[in-house]
């Protein structure tokens, strides 16, 4: 294909684009008719893999500039990482300072004029570093430029962990200013120049990989150290910073200088070591070095004395008297820059925790705490950028990013001017700001985050690189600054003096009742690391056991059929053997599964192990949220109760990472040990749910009241709440125990003749279940390789890669629903979920028609295939993944509960089961596209079914479901206060 944008050195009056296609169009004429020859009717187009030197005015023509096929050089990979890790500097200073400020502020008194000074005076001294490392890395190097940059860090992270005082405490900013200004031109440039071209775009975007991971771990500082003492805390946050800068100077000493530099100061005989370690082939090493002194030579003009290269005259070229091409370059780099700023996205990830303190999160451990899984989608999204930016090429990513962050803008926008024109803080508005925070930091992490750096640092010729970056790269930093300044002015919410000291209307959880509920929400990882496992597995059984696609989906669907059995009988089994002992059956039935389907010779024992583990995970998907339902106290049973789903996403999550870590044994032994190392976490959890008590609600049905008091006095914070649950549990029990062993009358009252609030909860739940796995999202995880396979990737190891990377996503925001399940309620959360499932699913549907119809397969329905992906399992683990168990086991009475959840997860594992069992038939008649499309159109029914029948149950007890249920008054349905349902 050929870009219409490409210059025709033919036309003089080719019409000028202020922002090329791809750095790859930036050519010269020599370059260009190298590149556009003809070849029959089509022209040979500029392609993703344009070497540094095919960018600037030379006329290379290079083959091995043009494979396919990039293996990274493991050399070059180690360079890369090395000079890369001087971007967790940054990165640590933004991610650390958004909650050491909070610290600071409270202990050394200051204004909050000061804290923006503060906070910005390292912004504005980086300024000064970004300048003169230009200068500085043309004269003596980019090597020790890098260690120049942690050395200057170095120093001022020490004098800001010993700051006595707020002076001491600025001067330390301002110097580790300049170390960030350094450290910001320099790696990516440095990178760039080391790496071969087809592996360029994911070596460059390192850097924005590594502040991505320094953002993360100034999180992850701030949430550790915030108990500490006032006077202690916040000093240890930045101080820390030292250790990376320590480790970076070290590390940068085993690395190679830049072969361009070493071109550029006449040392070819180092620049060709250098390229024969970073290049594949000796063959290539000397081709490369070919197109470099050609390039040196014609960036210099033919000069000979150091003075053209080491800086005179090349600000006047640039700025005063540039040629076409490079005011091109100019415009381009200055652009990315000035928009990667004015974007506003450090400026969020800065004061997010005043951005999530103004949508009602008051407690300040709480407001660092949602940065860290801020921090962890962040960092998500950046990996998959970084991985096929070769692929998908610098364009297509950084349109997708833009208008991402566009849409999640406009929706933060949109939730804050609510916020802070309603009195009540309608809890639909707090929602979209948190989720719309994550959207927009996800989105700049595939975009403009990576890119600009890749952009930056490969388009200008090497003569203008250095002086060029350190332009760009200071418009960057200057605007950073500028935009900081104006978002306290126009939010004067930034600028309170006082900070809440966060007394949440949530009570406090109590330790044991957490360790009780987080030793039963371990059954359900068993779930979660078979959908992950099976995933991968799948593929090397297939080749293995010589299997067809329709026993492919047998053997998947098998689990899920059978495990209807256990779900079935988990009821009747609970109420009798009690709901701890039932949690040790369900372990044991799932481990003997897992040693079957490990030790299967064949077809037939692999089939036979997955219909006993599947009756396991029956019984285990039943009684983990029950049990902890029936333990939790209702301020704090939404989180508890959710974290069965937590644990089923995060057994996805190490499925995943076992299919990436074996998928290099040979094929008769990796899907064995996939599959065999299940039995593993089986056996911790038969022995460890042996320590916990049982269920109190289940000692008072069996009239063993003694026992149930004990326990509620361990699961209680204060002797008078253990009373008062005691006699609402008692007063609950009493039908059950009268009527303890009639049993078929359950049944009776549950389907025969249900009373108007059972019928009610009836309807939810089982509604609730089926749309869970109607939307499909369990069998996109299960055949997620076949749907990324159709979107063109076809690497296994690629195919895993893509599969961790969306479980980190996925397990990122299961978490922060968990957490916040009994701040929004169940509602919002639950339509929010099931309305962005529908969008993403709708995504992927025209994604994948495109992919389908279309032969050249086009990039931007790749890249929206792998973000519809990752966005539908996200928003299902916002919504209907953690809200259906908690859902279905808080809404019956005691006397039906284990009955009525075992019959909703029973519908709920038969939905599954047959979702899972002709997911791929159904697709083959209808193409994934048209499957993707039905499955949208099922969640917009699910987002309406659960507007109209399901009512709000956040903060009332198990007792008190009857009453909520039976209430005839008639409300608006958006009222998310009430919550009430409409009559049936």
């Amino acid at each position: 294909m050929s870009f219409p944008y490409s210059l025709d050195p033919n036309k003089e009056d080719n019409p000028y684009h202020p922002f090329p296609p791809e750095s790859e169009s930036l050519l010269s004429p020599s370059s260009a008719k190298v590149l556009h020859q003809k070849d029959g009717t089509r022209e040979k187009g500029i392609s993703k893999t344009t070497s540094l030197e095919d960018i600037e005015d030379e006329g290379s023509s290079s083959s091995f500039s043009h494979r396919k096929i990039a293996p990274i050089n493991r050399y070059a990979l180690a360079g890369a990482i090395l000079a890369s890790t001087n971007s967790v500097l940054l990165g640590y200073d933004i991610g650390v300072m958004s909650g050491a400020v909070l610290f600071i502020k409270e202990d050394m008194k200051i204004t909050s004029t000061q804290v923006e000074i503060l906070v910005g005076s390292l912004n504005v001294c980086s300024l000064i570093g970004s300048l003169a490392s230009g200068k500085t890395s043309d004269w003596i190097g980019r090597r020790y430029t890098i260690i120049l940059a942690a050395a200057t860090f170095l120093i001022g992270a020490i004098l800001m962990g010993l700051a006595p005082s707020y002076s001491i405490l600025l001067v330390g900013r301002l110097i580790a200013g300049i170390g960030v200004g350094y450290s910001l031109m320099i790696a990516p440039v440095y990178v760039a120049e080391l790496s071969p071209t087809l592996t360029r775009g994911f070596l460059t975007s390192l850097p924005e990989v590594f502040i991505n991971i320094g953002i993360l771990l100034g999180y992850i500082s701030n949430y550790a150290l915030s108990g500490l003492p006032e006077t202690l805390n916040w000093r240890l946050m930045l101080g820390l910073a030292a250790v990376p800068a320590v480790v970076v100077a070290i590390g940068v000493l085993a690395m190679p200088e830049s072969p361009r530099w070493l071109v550029m100061r006449g040392r070819r005989d180092e620049a060709r070591k250098v390229l024969i370690k970073t290049s594949e082939t000796k063959e290539e090493a000397e081709l490369r070095l070919k197109e470099i002194v050609e390039a040196a030579s014609f960036s210099l003009g033919g000069a000979s004395s150091s003075s053209a290269w080491q800086g005179e005259g090349v600000w006047k070229e640039m700025i005063f008297r540039p040629s076409r091409q490079l005011r091109r370059i100019l415009i381009a780099a200055i652009g990315v820059n000035f928009f990667m700023q004015a974007s506003g996205n450090d400026a969020v990830v800065y004061y997010s925790p005043e951005v999530f303190r103004d949508a009602g999160i008051a407690n300040r451990r709480q407001q660092v705490g949602v940065t860290v899984i801020m921090g962890l989608a962040k960092t998500s999204f950046v990996l998959i950028s970084a991985f096929y930016l070769d692929k998908f090429g610098r364009r297509p990513l950084l349109l997708l990013g833009s208008i991402g962050m566009a849409l999640s803008l406009a929706g933060l926008g949109l939730g804050s001017k609510y916020l802070q024109y309603s009195d009540e803080k309608p809890i639909w508005a707090i929602v979209l700001c948190v989720v719309a925070v994550c959207s927009a930091v996800s989105f700049f992490s595939i975009g403009l985050g990576p890119i600009t750096w890749v952009y930056s640092s490969e388009i200008f010729p090497m003569k203008f690189r250095a002086q060029g970056s350190s332009l760009a790269i200071s418009v960057n930093r200057l605007f950073f600054t500028k935009k900081k300044n104006m978002a306290t002015a126009v939010d004067p919410q930034l600028n309170e003096n006082t900070i809440e000291d966060g007394n949440s209307n949530k009570a406090g959880m109590n330790k044991y009742t957490l360790l009780c509920g987080l030793l039963a929400s371990t059954s359900s990882i068993l779930l979660g690391y078979d959908i992950g496992v099976m995933s991968g597995a799948v593929l090397f059984i297939k080749e293995n056991l010589k299997i067809t696609s329709t026993q492919v989906e047998i053997l998947v669907g098998t689990l899920n059929v059978f495990s209807l059995i256990g779900s079935l009988a988990s009821g009747k089994t609970s109420d009798y053997i009690g709901r701890r002992y039932t949690i040790v059956l369900a372990a044991t039935t799932f481990l003997i599964g897992a040693l079957l389907m490990g030790l299967a010779p064949s077809f037939p024992f692999l089939l036979a192990g997955r219909v006993v583990a599947g009756i396991g995970v029956g019984y285990a998907l039943m009684i983990a949220p029950l049990y902890t339902a029936e333990l939790s106290p209702a301020m704090s049973r939404g989180f508890l109760t959710s974290l069965p789903e937590v644990f089923i996403t995060f057994g996805i999550l190490i499925g995943y990472i076992f299919n990436y870590a074996l998928s290099g044994l040979p094929a008769h032994i990796n899907w064995r040990l996939m599959l065999g190392l299940a039995a593993v976490p089986a056996i911790g959890i038969g022995l460890g749910v042996m320590v916990m008590p049982e269920s109190p609600r289940w000692l008072a049905m069996k009239g063993r009241l003694s026992e149930a008091k004990q326990v509620l006095g361990k699961i209680s914070s204060t002797e008078t709440e253990a009373e008062l649950r005691y006699e609402e549990i008692v007063k609950a029990a009493r039908p059950a125990r009268e009527g303890w062993d009639g049993g078929p009358w359950v049944w009776k009252e549950l389907l025969l003749s249900p009373s108007r609030p059972i019928r009610r909860m009836v309807v939810a739940a089982i509604g609730l279940n089926f749309f869970m796995q109607a939307s499909g999202n369990d069998a996109v995880i299960y055949y997620c390789p076949e749907v990324f396979k159709a979107a063109g990737i076809h690497e296994k190891t690629h195919l895993f890669g893509v599969n961790v990377i969306m479980g980190l996503a996925k397990t990122s925001f299961v978490l922060f629903s968990a957490l916040y399940l009994d701040k929004f309620g169940r509602r919002p959360l639950l339509l929010l979920g099931s309305a962005g499932m529908a969008i993403s699913l709708a995504g992927l549907g025209l994604g994948s028609k495109f992919m389908e119809s279309s032969s050249s397969r086009p990039t931007w329905a790749l890249v929206l295939c792998i973000v519809a992906v990752c966005a539908d399992v996200s928003f299902f683990s916002i919504g209907l993944g953690p809200v259906t168990w908690v859902y279905s086991s808080e809404i019956f009475p005691t006397r039906l509960r284990a009955q009525g959840t075992s019959l909703a997860i029973s519908v709920n594992r038969l939905v599954s089961g047959a979702v899972s069992m002709t997911f791929l038939t159904i697709s083959k008649e209808i193409t994934f596209g048209g499957m993707f499309f039905v499955l949208g159109g099922v969640m917009v029914v699910a987002t309406l079914f659960f507007f109209l029948f399901l009512p709000e149950t956040k903060g009332k007890t198990l007792e008190e479901m009857e009453t909520i249920f039976e209430d005839r008054t008639m409300s608006k349905c958006n009222n998310y206060r009430s919550m009430e349902m409409r009559p049936m």
